[in-house]
């Protein structure tokens, strides 16, 4: 089975003011970020733009720690949300949902799956082509470990509160 482990940090983006924090994902023991660019790595060479291989940042805490049902597929906000999908990275710019990478995310008894992995600005019959990401999962998480690691992100988030 796969591993997650998320923690809240300061993003150091240049198109950020002051400090700002956002949530990154670990899947085993990567950077989700950096495992997303080498996926898109191929099309951004073919579309002859290389810099906007991963071009995302994590989410800000504030509406995505626990309680919020974000990580187990329930956004609180809408904008997090695209059909059957949720945001689990946002463009560097800030904006929400201006370039996010999307997931499905499937809990049962034992597992919690993130599959369906998807840019919706480069999904199919896109003016500016599609990319595909079959091959990066699907990720299969324990669920007692991944609840863990959401209830390591609440705490995370408690120590925060000012």
């Amino acid at each position: 089975m796969d591993t997650i482990r998320f923690e809240v940090r300061t993003l150091a983006e240049p198109g950020f003011q002051g400090e700002t924090q956002e949530v990154a994902i670990y899947i085993n023991g990567r950077n989700l970020v950096d495992i997303v660019r080498e996926y898109e790595m191929p099309f951004t060479k073919r579309d002859g733009n290389t810099l906007i291989a991963g071009g995302y940042a994590g989410l800000p805490p504030a509406g995505v720690l626990p309680p919020s049902g974000h990580f187990l597929g329930e956004p609180s906000w809408a904008v997090y949300r695209d059909i059957d999908r949720v945001s689990v990275l946002e463009c560097t710019c800030g904006v929400p949902g201006c370039w996010p990478f999307m997931v499905r995310i499937t809990v049962d008894e034992e597992r919690v799956i993130w599959s369906d992995f998807e840019q919706p600005h480069r999904r199919q019959g896109s003016p500016a082509g599609e990319w595909r990401y079959d091959a990066l999962g699907p990720l299969v998480f324990d669920r007692r470990q991944y609840v863990e690691a959401l209830s390591n992100l609440a705490s995370l988030g408690a120590a925060l509160e000012p």
